[in-house]
């Protein structure tokens, strides 16, 4: 029976750990899983890719800062027709505030998948809102970006004037975990 399940599990049992944790987080299983655990590996592990660029999650923070501030500033536009530009701004900000991705980040227990050599007792509170951003941008790359490609590629792509196709291809985040994530954000602010 061991042998069985050894074959139908192919994730080493640090990987499945991994794994079964943020697939019980997310809702959905992740595909690229070395996306999402460069989520949550912080820079004092010092890791390094072939070229020598460090490997850490504040690139992907930054991604998913951008991403959570379209999505919600998406959404509030949809629910709150009767708002005007300093309400929306306002609402979004207190949305995605320090504070409320900090709390977002320690309910679901974020801090428990980080990989540093700093324990964890010694980092601050911002960690638990960097690596729920972390996450975000993990999502956004294994998820959304993974079925758009690379959107500067198409051909006639306009920013100001967008046709039909990309259009349609602004729709495609509609059942992204990105959405998921952001509803959650919007529903506990």
């Amino acid at each position: 029976m061991r042998f069985t399940s050894h074959i139908f599990n192919s994730h080493p049992k640090a990987d499945g750990d991994f794994f079964l944790g943020i697939t019980k987080i997310l809702g959905f299983k992740p595909k690229k899983l070395q996306i999402y655990k460069k989520a949550f590996l912080h820079r004092s592990a010092n890791k390094k890719d072939r070229n020598g660029h460090p490997i850490n999650y504040e690139r992907l923070e930054f991604l998913g800062d951008a991403m959570l501030g379209t999505i919600i500033s998406k959404h509030l536009y949809n629910q709150v027709p009767e708002g005007d530009e300093g309400y929306l701004t306002k609402m979004r900000s207190k949305i995605v505030s320090r504070k409320h991705l900090n709390e977002l980040g320690r309910d679901l227990n974020l801090i428990n998948f980080v990989e540093s050599r700093i324990p964890k007792s010694h980092f601050g509170d911002n960690i638990h809102g960097n690596v729920f951003e972390a996450l975000v941008g993990a999502i956004y790359l294994g998820q959304v970006a993974s079925r758009w490609g690379n959107i500067t590629q198409f051909k006639g792509f306009d920013l100001i004037t967008p046709n039909e196709r990309e259009a349609r291809f602004a729709m495609a985040d509609q059942d992204s975990g990105v959405r998921q994530l952001s509803s959650e954000l919007y529903d506990a602010a």
